[in-house]
């Protein structure tokens, strides 16, 4: 008899204008049932199935370009602004002597001011920041 293992994960984000918006995964799988003699197995197949869930509900969450724009035609603000721990993190990155910050935000993202940036341009501007050891050549990286 098949051991039954349910994971599930709910999350909600709170957008302008007192909105929100919510997302529900959740997952059955059925497994060995001599799993429960290896308990580390089972744990692990426990944390796949839990990875699988944050993955999927981070999909479910993550507006698609389509909704970004009706949100704006809404009156809306728009996507979520980059978070303070995402800004700080910029800031920390673009310190280094070799870094043009403002000419990698007004090249790659069209504008001067990291503010301006969704959550999601801050992270592509993370990972450019983190990826390029010599700042100015994003654009060989196939940013920009």
């Amino acid at each position: 008899m098949p051991l039954k293992i349910n994971v599930g994960l709910s999350r909600k984000i709170g957008e302008p204008n007192y909105s929100s918006r919510g997302g529900n995964v959740h997952f059955e799988a059925e497994v060995e049932a001599t799993l429960v003699r290896d308990p580390e197995e089972l744990h692990q197949r426990i944390r796949d199935l839990f990875g699988l869930a944050e993955a999927a509900l981070e999909e479910q969450l993550t507006p698609t370009p389509l909704e970004e724009a009706t949100s704006l035609a809404n009156g809306r603000l728009g996507p979520p602004r980059a978070t303070p721990r995402q800004l700080a993190l910029i800031q920390r990155l673009a310190a280094r002597p070799d870094e043009d910050l403002e000419a990698l935000l007004i090249d790659v993202f069209d504008t001067e001011s990291c503010e301006h940036l969704s959550r999601r341009e801050a992270s592509r501007l993370i990972d450019i920041l983190q990826a390029t050891p010599l700042r100015g050549d994003y654009r060989q990286n196939g940013e920009g």
